[in-house]
């Protein structure tokens, strides 16, 4: 309300009715506003948008690994257990698309390909694992969202439809384009969203203590467990994550 003020109840969250008028009529729309430090806690629903860069390639004498993970996911998360100050959200991805966002964020891309150059008798022996931006498996890819008054930490784990090639043939599964978690952090107490980002760095199996980005397909783990690199010298993901109330 443009030059005044308005008394909100609940204190925790308020529905604001929203009225636009023109030649063709009254509109009207509701939107959720948090007017409080832990009005995050009296949502029932949140929006939670993911996105992932990780782009990594390394040569050694025994293996040359080239891997590429992207997502752009849309979370739809319903509150579980919790109280007034502490509550959990947990959902499955879905392709809606949120309003203010140019188009739906609903992919998934893996593009590795691992040589192993130590396979006897001498000769390169090739994996390669492709997704496309089609392939986001919504039943099984994941998201839990830890809030209190003034912190917040979530985990995630984004699945795709993948296509495995190597000398004996052809197979298809499902494949992880990543598997991450966010430790603690505070957020604003007044704005609608919550928006952060970060370089996490890339390590298998997952660590706890920090937070941490597994880029979860065969061929991203390969790159650590043939010892080909070790966390913190196998690159970064640039993690992208936005949090907004949902009806």
């Amino acid at each position: 309300m443009p030059g005044g003020s308005v008394v909100v109840s609940p204190t925790n969250t308020t529905v604001y009715s929203l009225i636009a008028s023109n030649a063709q009529g009254v509109l009207s729309n509701n939107t959720t506003v948090i007017v409080n430090p832990c009005g995050w806690l009296g949502l029932t629903n949140i929006y939670a948008v993911l996105f992932i860069n990780y782009n990594f390639s390394i040569s050694t004498v025994s293996y040359n690994f080239n891997i590429s993970h992207t997502a752009a996911v849309t979370f739809y998360l319903q509150r579980g257990a919790g109280t007034a100050t502490d509550a959990n959200f947990f959902g499955l991805a879905t392709g809606v698309q949120l309003p203010g966002f140019a188009s739906a964020a609903d992919s998934g891309q893996i593009q590795d390909r691992e040589d192993d150059k130590a396979t006897a008798p001498p000769h390169v022996f090739t994996t390669t694992e492709t997704g496309g931006p089609g392939s986001l498996r919504h039943d099984v890819s994941s998201m839990s969202l830890h809030l209190t008054c003034t912190t917040y930490d979530f985990s995630y784990n984004i699945l795709i439809n993948n296509t495995e090639v190597t000398e004996f043939g052809t197979t298809t599964s499902i494949d992880g384009v990543g598997t991450g978690a966010i430790i603690p952090r505070p957020f604003s107490l007044t704005n609608n969203r919550i928006v952060d980002s970060d370089y996490i760095t890339a390590t298998y199996p997952p660590v706890g203590g920090g937070d941490y980005f597994v880029p979860s397909s065969d061929v991203g783990e390969d790159l650590f467990t043939t010892g080909t690199a070790t966390s913190p010298n196998a690159g970064r993901a640039l993690v992208n994550w936005i949090f907004l109330p949902a009806p």
